[in-house]
C-alpha cells in the first residue's frame, strides 16, 4: 500500500534579546514520544542564572486550554531546559518568561508560539467490507481521516470516473463509505478501485483492488470416459471462448495498463459423483488442464491457472453415484483473484 508519512522532527527557531549584556537563545524542538509531542525550550546565557521562571498557557484546535509554570533556581551558564507534555494536535502557547541574573532586575520576556504535530497516519480498508451490490466499504483510519480521492475505472470505459469524499466534519475512526453512483454503470462494471485515503499534515495512504470478473459462457467440451484429452470435434467450442477472451482484454486494455497488471484466466473443472471421489478429483484437474494448455497454443497471453475440484461444488445437487450432466462442466473466469476462495492448488500453464 502505498503512502505519504507525516515528517517525524520539525525544528523551530526563535532568538531573542534579553538585556545589552545577557543574550539568550529560545529554541524549541518538537519530536514524537508515545505519540505526544516534546515542546522544549531551550535558554542560553552567558553567565550564570540566579532564577528562571517560565508561565505559559496553551489552547488546542478544540478550544481545550493547557498551563504550564515551572521555574529553576541557580542555573550554570549555557542551557537550561524545560520539557512541556501536550497532546499531539495544532496548539498554540501564549506567556512569558521571568529572567534574573546576580548583575539585573527580573528580565520579562514574552514567549508565542505554535507546534502542529501530526501523529503518523494508520489507514486501511479490509477488503471484505467491500460490498459491490450496494457499493459501500468500510475505512479505518487513525487519526481520522480528512477526505479520500476515489479514481474508479468501469468496464469497458476508457475514461477513470474520478470522485472527492470530504471526511473533515465526521471525525469517526471507522465509519462505512458510499460510493457515488455513476449515472451510466452499475457497481458491478468496477474494473480498478483506486482509493487514497487523506489524512492530517499533507499525510495519504493509497490501496487499489480489483474486483473485476469476466465469467465466459461457453458450450462444455465433451470428454470420452476417462480420458482428458480433447477431441478434434469439440475444438470449435473453445473458438467462441478465445474470442471473447482477446475482446474483453481489448475493451480493458487502458485500465489494465494503468495498474500495469493483468487479469488471469481460472479454468475449474468439475466431474458428477459416478466413480470414486479421488479418480474424480484427479480427472476435473487434468481435463482443466487440457483446456488451459489448449488456450495457451492458441495466443492467450496472459496468465493461465487450473484446478480440478472434483466431486466437489456441484451444480446439482445429487446423492453418490449419479450421472448429471450439468455437474460435468469446466468454468471459465477473466479475474485478478482466484474463483471461490483460496490460492492453493492452481496450476499454472
Amino acid at each position: 500500500m502505498k503512502q505519504n508519512p507525516a515528517p517525524k522532527t520539525l525544528i523551530f527557531l526563535l532568538q531573542m534579546l534579553l538585556a545589552s549584556q545577557l543574550h539568550s537563545q529560545i529554541s524549541y524542538t518538537y519530536k514524537y514520544e508515545n505519540n505526544r509531542p516534546n515542546v522544549e525550550l531551550i535558554f542560553e546565557s552567558g553567565e550564570r542564572l540566579k532564577r528562571i521562571q517560565i508561565d505559559l498557557s496553551a489552547i488546542d484546535a478544540s478550544g481545550k486550554t493547557y498551563q504550564f509554570r515551572q521555574s529553576k533556581k541557580n542555573r550554570a551558564a549555557g542551557e537550561t531546559r524545560f520539557k512541556l507534555n501536550v497532546p499531539c494536535q495544532q496548539i498554540e502557547f501564549h506567556g512569558s518568561a521571568v529572567v534574573k541574573t546576580s548583575a539585573s532586575s527580573d528580565i520579562e520576556l514574552p514567549i508565542n508560539f505554535e507546534t502542529a504535530c501530526v501523529k503518523d497516519l494508520k489507514a486501511d480498508i479490509p477488503l471484505s467490507s467491500l460490498n459491490l451490490q450496494k457499493g459501500t466499504f468500510d475505512v479505518i483510519a487513525n487519526p481520522p481521516l480528512e477526505g479520500l480521492d476515489i479514481e474508479i475505472w468501469y468496464d469497458g470505459d476508457p475514461t477513470p470516473h474520478n470522485e472527492v469524499i470530504d471526511l473533515s466534519s465526521t471525525r469517526l475512526r471507522k465509519q462505512s463509505i458510499q460510493i457515488p453512483q455513476s449515472t451510466s454503470h452499475p457497481f458491478s462494471h468496477i474494473t480498478i478501485l483506486r482509493i487514497k485515503m487523506i489524512g492530517q499534515g499533507n499525510q495519504w495512504q493509497q490501496k487499489e483492488f480489483y474486483p473485476w470478473s469476466f465469467a465466459l459462457p461457453h458450450e462444455e467440451v465433451l470428454f470420452d470416459s476417462g480420458s482428458a484429452d480433447i477431441k478434434d470435434s469439440e475444438e470449435q467450442k473453445l473458438n467462441p471462448v478465445l474470442e471473447q477472451i482477446n475482446t474483453a482484454m481489448t475493451r480493458n486494455a487502458q485500465a489494465f495498463d494503468v495498474i500495469q497488471t493483468k487479469p488471469i484466466l481460472w479454468i475449474s473443472g468439475f466431474t458428477d459423483t459416478v466413480g470414486p471421489a479421488g479418480s474424480n478429483q484427479q480427472l476435473s484437474q487434468a481435463r482443466a488442464a487440457s483446456i488451459a494448455n489448449w488456450f495457451g497454443r492458441h495466443g492467450i497471453s496472459i496468465d493461465i491457472r487450473s484446478k480440478g475440484f472434483g466431486e466437489r461444488r456441484l451444480k446439482v445437487k445429487t446423492k453418490d453415484n449419479v450421472s448429471n450432466q450439468a455437474n460435468r462442466r469446466a468454468d471459465y473466469i477473466l479475474a485478478f483473484h482466484p474463483p471461490y476462495g483460496g490460492q492453493n492448488g492452481w496450476h499454472a500453464h
